[in-house]
């Protein structure tokens, strides 16, 4: 049965650890070691989460790796809502804990580097249309479904057309 859930847990293209009530590791899939590209000894049974941790600081180039250390492991012990950590190379991880009944730790993190680039370009885009329609004299008219419509921007007093109420 165990062979089973490990293998199952292979599958998944999100990164998966099980801590034990003392933080250290019990279970990891691939996914972790590869998308933190931290060494895999890290990983081993028995292994302290801080460790881990520590290598991440380090492959991150973290200025001061031992308060990384500190504030990630006061995080883990109280985990909450889920975080995002953007990594060195511009990619982001979505950082979830949940604690198990025996006190334990299941770790997932997930790779959402497309979804915050789409999120970034979005935002960008909401502010080059912001900035377009404060500096125009004509009217910016946005058609909507059903004929209903928006008039953003301003109207100049020469314009043949006006907005109609």
């Amino acid at each position: 049965m165990i062979d089973r859930i490990a293998a199952a847990i292979e599958t998944i293209s999100d990164g998966f650890a099980l801590l034990d009530a003392e933080h250290r590791f019990l279970m990891v899939n691939f996914e972790i070691p590869a998308a933190l590209r931290v060494p895999e000894e890290v990983f081993r049974v028995g292994a302290p989460y801080a460790e881990f941790v520590r290598a991440v600081g380090i492959a991150e180039a973290v200025a001061d790796v031992e308060s990384y250390v500190a504030d990630r492991m006061a995080r883990l012990a109280r985990p909450g809502k889920p975080f995002r950590y953007e990594l060195a190379d511009g990619r982001a991880i979505l950082v979830a804990d949940y604690r198990t009944e025996d006190g334990g730790l299941v770790c997932v993190r997930t790779d959402v580097t497309e979804q915050v680039q789409r999120e970034r370009a979005l935002a960008e885009s909401e502010e080059r249309f912001r900035r377009l329609s404060e500096i125009t004299f004509e009217a910016v008219l946005i058609l909507k479904e059903a004929g209903s419509s928006i008039t953003i921007g301003r109207w100049s007093s020469s314009a043949a057309i006006r907005p109609t109420n």
